[in-house]
C-alpha cells in the first residue's frame, strides 16, 4: 500500500478549487493508496475553513 501524507493545504485543496485540486481529487479513491494526516493538520484545516 502507498501512503499518501496529506497537509493542510492539500485538503483545503479537496474543497476548494485552486490550483493542484484535480492532483489531490485524484488520489481520493484510488485502489492502493491510503491518506494520512496528523491532528495538527485537522485543527488546522477546521480553521481554514
Amino acid at each position: 500500500m502507498i501512503l499518501c501524507y496529506f497537509d493542510t493545504s492539500a485538503l483545503v485543496k479537496r474543497y476548494h478549487t485552486e490550483l493542484g485540486t484535480e492532483i489531490v481529487d485524484g488520489l481520493f479513491g484510488l485502489p492502493g493508496v491510503g491518506l494520512i494526516t496528523s491532528l495538527w493538520t485537522v485543527l488546522e484545516f477546521i480553521a481554514a475553513l
